[in-house]
C-alpha cells in the first residue's frame, strides 16, 4: 500500500491506497467554487468521484464525506454524509444543519460519487472536506482512498458587492429581453393554429403538424419558413420518440407519410439536414426503405404499427408537413 499527492485547481490533495500489482484507485474531490461570499454567491458544491474502470478496484463499498469546522487548524473531521453499495443512490446525511442537497451513487460497474450542494451558503459551509472511499481489489484485499478539498469564505467588500449588483441588473435585463422574445415566438407558434391542426412543444422547440396535403418537399420547407421554422429535423432518440408519439396521437394507425427535413440529393446514401446542411446525427430506417437514387427526401412512415424513417420522392405528393421552430 502506498499514497501520493495529486495537485488540482480546486482539489487540495488526493491520496490513494492500492494493493500490490494493481493500478492506483484515484479519488477526485472538488469544490465549485472553492471560495464564496455570503449572500453574493448562489451555490457551492463539493463533489467526490471515484472512477472504477482502470482503478484496480473490484468494487466500491462506500463513500464517506466529512468536514472540519470553519477556521479549524487541528484537522478534526466530523462525518456529514455517506453512501454505500446497499443504498446505491440514496445518501445518508448525518448533519444537514447547513441545508445541503445531497446526491450520490455506488453501483457495480459504475463510477461512484457523492455530492453536497448548498444554495446561498452561509459561514458554516467553509472548512476542509474529506472524502473517503472503501472497497476491495481483485484479490479481495481492502483498499482505502481519501481526498481533501478546502472551501473558503471570502469577506464581502463594497466594490465587490457593487460589481455583483451590476451583474444581477444585467441578468435581469437579459431575462426581460428573453421573456419578450419568447412571448413573440410562442405567439407565432400558436398563431399557426389556423393552418396546423396539431401543435406541441418539446425541449424548447415548437412542432406544428398539419393534415396531409399535396405539397413538394421544397414547398413544405417554404411553409415552415413562413412561421419562422423549418421542416422538423430529428437530432437524437429523445426527439425521435417525441415525434413518433405526436404522429400517433394525430394519425393513429392511419398510413400517413410525414415530411422530415433531410435529403441525400447529390450525395447518395449520405443524409444531411435541409436547413443546416450538416450530416444527419440520428437515423432509424424502416424495412420499406428503398435506398434508391430516385428517392432523395426523408419521411416518417407507419410500418408494422411503428413510425420509422423512409426515403421517398421530393416531388409534389400528398404528405403531412411537420414544422419545427425554436421557442
Amino acid at each position: 500500500m502506498f499514497s501520493y499527492f495529486i495537485s488540482a485547481v480546486v482539489c487540495a490533495y488526493c491520496i490513494s491506497g492500492v494493493s500490490s500489482g494493481d493500478l492506483p484507485a484515484i479519488i477526485n474531490v472538488t469544490a465549485t467554487p472553492s471560495s464564496f461570499m455570503m449572500v453574493l454567491d448562489r451555490e457551492v458544491e463539493v463533489h467526490c468521484k471515484l472512477a472504477v474502470n482502470g482503478s484496480g478496484l473490484r468494487s466500491v463499498i462506500s463513500l464517506i464525506l466529512s468536514k472540519t469546522a470553519p477556521n479549524d487548524t487541528d484537522n478534526l473531521f466530523s462525518e456529514i454524509a455517506s453512501i454505500t453499495e446497499y443504498d446505491r443512490d440514496t445518501v445518508a446525511v448525518r448533519n444537514n444543519s447547513m441545508g445541503a442537497e445531497a446526491t450520490g451513487q455506488v453501483m457495480p460497474g459504475h463510477d461512484a460519487f457523492i455530492s453536497l450542494k448548498w444554495t446561498y451558503p452561509n459561514s458554516s459551509v467553509a472548512g476542509k472536506f474529506k472524502c473517503e472511499a472503501f472497497g476491495v481489489d481483485r484479490y479481495g484485499h481492502p483498499v482505502t482512498n481519501s481526498g481533501v478539498v478546502v472551501v473558503e469564505e471570502k469577506t464581502v467588500d463594497i466594490p465587490t458587492a457593487l460589481d455583483k449588483v451590476k451583474q444581477l441588473n444585467k441578468q435581469v435585463d437579459e431575462a426581460a429581453k428573453y421573456k419578450e422574445l419568447s412571448g413573440i415566438l410562442l405567439k407565432n407558434c400558436h398563431g399557426g393554429a389556423d393552418v396546423f391542426s396539431e401543435i406541441q412543444t418539446f425541449n424548447g422547440h415548437c412542432y406544428l403538424l398539419n393534415d396531409p396535403t399535396k405539397v413538394s418537399s421544397a414547398a413544405a420547407q417554404t411553409v415552415c419558413q413562413g412561421y419562422g421554422g423549418y421542416i422538423a429535423e430529428v437530432n437524437d432518440s429523445e426527439e425521435y420518440h417525441f415525434i413518433q408519439h405526436m404522429l400517433t396521437d394525430k394519425f393513429g394507425s392511419t398510413d400517413t407519410w410525414t415530411h422530415l427535413g433531410a435529403t441525400d440529393v447529390g450525395h447518395e446514401g449520405s443524409w444531411t439536414y435541409l436547413t443546416s446542411g450538416s450530416p444527419v446525427t440520428f437515423e432509424d430506417w424502416g424495412p420499406s426503405t428503398s435506398k434508391s437514387s430516385n428517392y432523395n427526401c426523408m419521411y416518417l412512415h407507419l410500418q408494422g404499427g411503428k413510425w420509422q424513417m423512409e426515403d421517398g420522392g421530393c416531388k409534389e405528393a400528398t404528405h403531412a408537413v411537420l414544422c419545427e421552430m425554436e421557442v
